[in-house]
């Protein structure tokens, strides 16, 4: 049985605070409190991190209300051309950045 679990039944009247020693394998009230504490933080870490999946996905939302920015009028009347509008936008911040003529000094 996990901590959290063990607190659950002890709240419910289903262990008293030694069977909730026992089940913990804690032996005072601040350890119990740190373990949850320290749950909570990891809970909360793992629920904060974002991964490339969502950056990606936070820039192409981005990129797309640029493109709708700059381009409302067209793409309302050809909406299929939103893919090649966000690559223009992806070539001009690249060729901003002088990044093409980086990669191609490099080879």
């Amino acid at each position: 049985m996990d901590i959290n679990e063990a607190i659950d039944r002890w709240m419910s009247g289903e262990l008293t605070v030694k069977e909730l020693y026992m089940a913990t394998g804690l032996r005072s009230t601040k350890s119990i409190y740190d373990e949850v504490l320290n749950d909570r933080f990891e809970r909360d870490a793992e629920n904060s991190t974002w991964g490339y999946g969502d950056d990606a996905a936070e820039e192409r939302a981005l990129l797309e209300a640029m493109a709708w920015h700059r381009w409302s009028d067209w793409l309302a009347e050809e909406p299929g051309y939103l893919d090649n509008c966000i690559r223009m936008l992806k070539e001009e911040q690249a060729r901003r950045l002088g990044l093409k003529a980086k990669i191609a000094a490099r080879h």
